[in-house]
């Protein structure tokens, strides 16, 4: 089991290669919209917060925003590749990261 400090820098690339992972792959996809985007790092963001224990709403606020601002790229860049056309209803029912990634993406 990795360490919480550890665990907080790794998870990141995890919504780094979420976002990056929107391509295209043949079928029902549709071009993603920022708030597409938005919504899947969101989620991302809220549920490894969630299973690190973070609690507290302040520090969840704060933690929030460094991590927006530190990976608002990844936003950007995610704008535009290939979604699921059932992406919201897919991320809004993700119980992890780990089952978003795979069953949304």
């Amino acid at each position: 089991m990795l360490a919480l400090g550890s665990r907080l820098r790794a998870w990141p690339a995890l919504a780094l290669l979420a976002a990056l992972t929107l391509v295209s792959l043949g079928g029902c996809r549709e071009p993603a919209t920022r708030a597409d985007c938005e919504r899947v790092f969101e989620r991302i963001l809220g549920l490894e917060l969630s299973e690190l224990g973070y609690r507290d709403k302040a520090l969840l606020a704060r933690r929030r925003r460094e991590l927006r601002r530190r990976f608002g790229d990844v936003i950007r860049r995610c704008v535009g590749r290939r979604k699921k056309r059932d992406l919201a209803r897919c991320v809004a029912r993700a119980r992890s990261a780990e089952q978003l990634v795979h069953d949304c993406l």
